[in-house]
């Protein structure tokens, strides 16, 4: 058994995966038993406590950014009968868990193609003798959606979901600015502040040198990678060493070839476990906009040049950098116009800081915030048990 069952499903990237891990670490450091259904494909080092169990269902994975068609980890689309394994995997796993919280990541603002599996979930939820209290987790900006997806989505939150839980600060962006019907929620709604993936601990000053680039899990960002290496090449050793971080779906043949040719003060390598350590150290990042990336910088509190994601509609990290754009030290670059000369500008730009206010205070401990509303909603499932 377990006080929480939290299922996260990741498509593209790992970054879903990553803040519902950091959330299911803190509330095991706050003694309650964890388990975390994992949808997507197996990724290692996650760092998760003792005291979360990892719930791996047959995976669901996609294909570029289509995320219409649902694919098994062989490519092949995934049909009646693999979608049916899983979710009785999913029901069986829930049920022998047979927990107090349940929370569902995104969904029912988002992962629809999923709703296959999550109505019965939350049905089954929903109908048992004792039922445990469902919330939902959600990042601070979504997906815009059309009207009507956008009613359909309320009308789940209303019919099952207890806690509609921000992982945002409203100070900086409310659920309102990407999801407009975000009142009806009334006070079920509320703001958890940002999810670190590492503790938020004031760091000794020191001198900053160097250039991080990074894509994340590595799946999107080519083009990214691409400019920042030309750029590297013009530049020169100025700024220090230029270290590019490879995400885990980059396998280690394009690894090596990323990495031929390269002038002495630029390094290609694997992502690393002490990322946020060497963020803190660098004078400068280049980066794409979501969430985890912008966390990590606000956290190092490091210039910044972002490059959101934008393919195929997607809107989400526009949003986000757009709204860090108006602040000293972030300065953005669409995708579409990403060249190394305008690269090279951004840089210059985010270095000087220059006719911009600086970036307010944003809360940055959400993962902590959770993890006690969490366990007081615990306690209160526990009082009406008895």
């Amino acid at each position: 058994m377990s006080d929480l069952f939290l299922y996260v499903q990741h498509l593209l990237g790992i970054g879903h995966l990553r803040r519902a891990a950091a959330l299911a670490n803190a509330c095991a450091a706050r003694g309650l038993s964890v388990t975390l259904a994992s949808g997507g494909r197996p990724v290692a080092n996650l760092g998760l406590s003792p005291n979360v169990r990892l719930l791996q269902l047959p995976p669901f994975t996609v294909r570029a950014a289509d995320f219409t068609c649902l694919l098994t980890p062989d490519g092949e689309e995934a049909d009646e009968a693999y979608r049916a394994k899983r979710l009785a995997c999913l029901l069986q796993g829930f049920r022998e868990t047979a927990p107090k919280l349940l929370i569902t990541e995104l969904f029912p603002f988002g992962r629809r193609q999923l709703r296959h599996e999550l109505l019965p979930l939350l049905e089954e939820a929903r109908g048992r003798k004792s039922p445990p209290r469902i919330l939902c987790s959600l990042r601070d900006i979504l997906q815009q959606r059309k009207e009507k997806r956008r009613q359909e989505s309320l009308a789940w939150a209303l019919r099952y979901y207890d806690r509609v839980l921000v992982h945002g600060d409203p100070s900086l962006v409310t659920l309102q600015h990407s999801f407009p019907e975000a009142d009806a929620l009334g006070a079920c709604l509320l703001y958890t502040g940002y999810i670190a993936q590492s503790p938020t601990t004031p760091t000794a000053e020191r001198e900053r040198n160097g250039v991080i680039v990074s894509c994340g899990g590595g799946a999107v960002g080519r083009h990214l990678l691409e400019s920042a290496l030309d750029a590297c090449r013009h530049r020169g050793p100025v700024l220090g060493d230029w270290r590019f971080l490879i995400g885990e779906q980059v396998g280690k043949d394009e690894l090596r070839r990323l990495g031929e040719g390269l002038p002495a003060w630029a390094k290609v390598e694997g992502n690393r476990p002490d990322f946020h350590a060497l963020l803190a150290r660098a004078g400068l990042s280049i980066s794409q906009a979501g969430y985890n990336s912008v966390v990590d910088l606000l956290q190092a509190d490091v210039p910044a040049v972002l490059v959101p994601y934008a393919e195929d509609g997607e809107t989400e990290q526009s949003m986000r950098a757009a709204l860090l754009g108006r602040f000293a030290g972030f300065e953005v670059v669409r995708e579409e116009a990403l060249t190394a000369h305008r690269l090279n500008d951004a840089i210059d730009a985010a270095l000087s800081g220059e006719d911009k206010p600086p970036r307010p205070a944003i809360d940055l401990a959400g993962a902590e915030h959770s993890a006690a509303l969490l366990a007081r909603e615990l306690e209160e499932a526990d009082a009406h048990a008895l």
